[in-house]
Formats: structure tokens, C-alpha cells, sequence
């Protein structure tokens, strides 16, 4: 049985409504869990600076593409551009 955690945040009620405006709650709620997934890959692959140059506005953040298997394995799906 998978562990999981919940997820609380505020958010700007106008930024939400725009968001959500064109995503139903079940593509909202994968957008999210991808992109905790797509952090704790860069945080496990050594790549921790860069979240911390990001979220201090000195470098722009890309997140790679990450899928999740039906048992809950994640791998990186590879780029477009490869």
C-alpha cells in the first residue's frame, strides 16, 4: 500500500480561479503531484542550487518531465528535443 501525504496551500483566490477556470480538479491535482515529483528528482540528482537560485528570482527553473506508473514507480520521460 503507497503512503501518501497531504498537500495545503494558500493561493491567491483570483490566481486560482484563473487556473482553474481551465483545468478540472483531477488535471490540477496531477499537475501538482508531477511537479512535487519533478523537485524530489532534481533535489535527489544533485541539482538542489537550482531550486534555491529560482526561488530566489537569479535563474529560470525547468523541470523535467516525470512519469508515475500505475505502482506508483516514477521515471523521466525523455525530452521532446532529444
Amino acid at each position: 500500500m503507497k503512503i501518501t501525504t497531504k498537500l495545503t496551500a494558500e493561493v491567491d483566490t483570483d490566481v486560482y480561479d484563473r487556473i482553474t477556470k481551465d483545468l478540472h480538479h483531477g488535471q490540477l491535482s496531477q499537475i501538482i503531484r508531477s511537479f512535487i515529483r519533478s523537485l524530489d528528482y532534481l533535489i535527489q540528482s544533485g541539482e538542489k542550487d537550482n531550486l534555491y537560485l529560482w526561488l530566489y528570482g537569479t535563474k529560470n527553473l525547468t523541470l523535467p518531465h516525470l512519469s508515475e506508473d500505475k505502482y506508483g514507480h516514477t521515471s523521466q520521460k525523455p525530452n521532446a528535443e532529444d
